[in-house]
């Protein structure tokens, strides 16, 4: 086996918007080429663009453990947050962060740290968003990112404002 023919040979298909036929002829032959990482990273961005980022993240995790390059780094981050925002969107902010702190090691940047700010809130986790929060609204100044950073900081704000007249009530 060439490894150098097959990353090849799926570069061209997804130039081609095949990412199908990608996942169709380098899915069984990748196997075969454990430590050959452009062939990890073909067939995984080939598996994201068919919308099955499990495997995507499997393949891309692979081509990192063997050579990291920022394509790998950028793929695995988009992979990570793809099955992590369909995690939330189904309510399960406990199976989403892990993947978004991750994500977050991987190939930091504002969607990331947005995205793991809203679980951290579903979390109850309000510090922790905070924090994340308030480096998404210095990098992306957007009103989505500002209106939920301004919510996490009310949110604590407010509780921490409960806590004390608690403190402060008779009996």
């Amino acid at each position: 086996i060439a490894p150098d023919w097959w990353s090849e040979l799926g570069e061209a298909l997804l130039a081609q918007n095949s990412a199908d036929k990608v996942v169709a002829r380098l899915g069984p032959v990748v196997g075969e080429l454990p430590r050959h990482a452009p062939s990890h990273v073909v067939l995984g961005a080939a598996q994201l663009a068919t919308g099955d980022g499990e495997a995507a993240i499997k393949s891309l995790g692979e081509a990192e453990s063997i050579a990291s390059t920022p394509r790998s780094r950028k793929l695995l981050g988009e992979a990570l947050v793809t099955v992590a925002v369909a995690r939330l969107a189904a309510n399960d902010a406990a199976a989403a962060e892990p993947l978004l702190v991750r994500a977050d090691q991987v190939d930091g940047n504002p969607l990331v740290w947005r995205n793991l700010g809203i679980a951290r809130l579903a979390l109850d986790k309000k510090a922790e968003a905070i924090a994340v929060l308030d480096r998404a609204a210095k990098a992306d100044g957007s009103p989505i990112v500002l209106m939920l950073a301004a919510r996490a900081h009310a949110l604590h704000t407010f509780l921490d404002w409960e806590s004390v007249k608690l403190e402060l009530s008779p009996g």
